[in-house]
């Protein structure tokens, strides 16, 4: 299934949590944009992902140490553009995180970065990179309960994993 993941974000609600994931999707040449919405609960991979997202944004930060965790990041939405390579293939341009930021227990803010490229922070790509292949696998329909539907595409993205791992 050739997906592009354009839009990460998630949110917490009296409903529970809510996920949504805005994809485009190559149908023979045309492509079609998507928004997937749903309450259903994402596999802890995704969860760590975030978390990964969240730990390597605060290394940056330029009063970051190690012992120190006075700010803290918990970031709900990733935005995603991509382009074409001089060799064809579509890769990540730049993203932007939105979310949160507290620190010392005294306030929080809103916070929306620039937009970053993937050269600009390898940790932070490979984050980024894992939580678009969770939504991935969550638009196939892989959640915490693991599998809501088979189909084909599903079965050919199970051969792949089973090919990659």
């Amino acid at each position: 299934m050739g997906i592009r993941i354009t839009n990460i974000s998630k949110s917490e609600s009296n409903k529970g949590r809510r996920i949504v994931i805005c994809y485009v999707k190559d149908n023979q040449g045309i492509e079609d944009t998507y928004k997937l919405s749903s309450f259903e609960i994402a596999r802890p991979e995704m969860e760590d992902a975030w978390e990964a997202i969240n730990i390597a944004y605060q290394r940056v930060h330029p009063d970051y140490k190690d012992d120190e965790t006075w700010v803290d990041f918990a970031f709900s939405r990733v935005g995603i553009k991509y382009v074409q390579s001089l060799k064809g293939d579509i890769v990540i341009k730049e993203f932007r995180l939105s979310g949160v930021m507290a620190w010392d227990y005294m306030g929080f803010s809103t916070i929306t970065t620039d937009k970053i490229s993937p050269q600009q922070n390898e940790e932070l790509t490979a984050a980024v990179c894992k939580l678009i292949k969770e939504a991935e696998l969550y638009v196939q329909g892989k959640r915490a309960q693991m599998q809501l539907f088979r189909d084909r595409f599903v079965r050919d993205a199970d051969k792949e994993e089973m090919e990659e791992g």
